[in-house]
């Protein structure tokens, strides 16, 4: 579905900067705002995803699952 988008606030050199790279890719410029766009959001969703996988990690502390494993294959009687 396409939709009509007004930017405003947008300085004459970056608006150049960005309908050059669209030619460059072989894009409209719908196009390549459309790319730039998606790339933005993944690389927030990405930023997201990492904070939390730190926080856990942090939680976690110096527990290896490795080792808590290897402690559970010693401790089983066959």
């Amino acid at each position: 579905m396409a939709t009509t988008v007004t930017i405003k606030g947008v300085d004459a050199e970056t608006w150049k900067l960005f309908k050059i790279d669209s030619v460059r890719q072989g894009q409209t410029i719908a196009q390549h705002f459309t790319q730039i766009v998606k790339q933005h959001c993944n690389t927030l969703q990405l930023e997201e995803s990492l904070k939390i996988m730190n926080r856990l990690r942090q939680k976690a502390g110096t527990w290896s699952g490795t080792k808590e494993i290897t402690k559970w294959r010693k401790k089983r009687v066959f």
